[in-house]
């Protein structure tokens, strides 16, 4: 076997081999928008409770258990519009910051190994992303095997997030004087309901 045709043998070899590592980190599972919720809860002069939805989530997990979940945060649904900008405006700051961002790492393998029907109980480490601060958050959840294309992530229950924690209680205030309120509590919880397919 000549030099040449050695290179060239090896060259395509090590192409192979990089698009293979390619795969195994790709995105293999992708969350379904339309089959999937997430809500958070406002408490407002301390016994108003309302809850409330964004409207558009992306996301992924790729095949070694890397996992993201993306917010839009100008999707913010609370039935009022004029409360939908105010929120999008003067809380979230969504011209400078206009998505929140869950990551986390998964046990893929041991979801996909379970029968249809059959669930896990998983408490995960992640890490949420938000009016550009980063910050751990602990996440109890169910996990589903629903078919052998798709699998359902769901809260067991309401992850709590403090709004001054990431530096969004001036908006908090914000809100709570132009809409008239006596108080606006910071703890917010939050739960969700997501169904990714492959």
């Amino acid at each position: 076997m000549n030099t040449i045709l050695k290179v060239s043998l090896l060259s395509t070899i090590l192409m192979v081999f990089q698009l293979s590592l390619a795969n195994t980190a790709s995105a293999a599972w992708h969350l379904d928008n339309e089959g999937s919720s997430l809500s958070f809860v406002s408490i407002k002069n301390g016994t108003l409770v309302e809850s409330h939805t964004f409207g558009s989530l992306t996301g992924s997990v790729k095949n070694d258990g890397a996992a993201e979940i993306q917010i839009d945060l100008t999707s913010t649904n609370t039935g009022i519009p004029i409360r939908d900008e105010r929120m999008s405006a003067m809380l979230f700051e969504t011209t400078l910051y206009p998505k929140a961002t869950i990551k986390a790492k998964i046990d893929l393998k041991s979801i996909l190994a379970l029968e249809n029907g059959r669930y896990l109980s998983v408490n995960l480490d992640a890490k949420l992303i938000l009016h550009g601060v980063e910050l751990p958050i602990e996440l109890n959840l169910q996990v589903m095997r629903v078919s052998s294309g798709s699998f359902l992530v769901q809260s067991k229950k309401p992850v709590v997030i403090n709004a001054s924690s990431f530096g969004l209680e001036k908006g908090v205030e914000a809100l709570r004087v132009i809409a008239g309120l006596s108080t606006i509590t910071l703890g917010v919880p939050v739960s969700f309901s997501l169904i990714f397919h492959n």
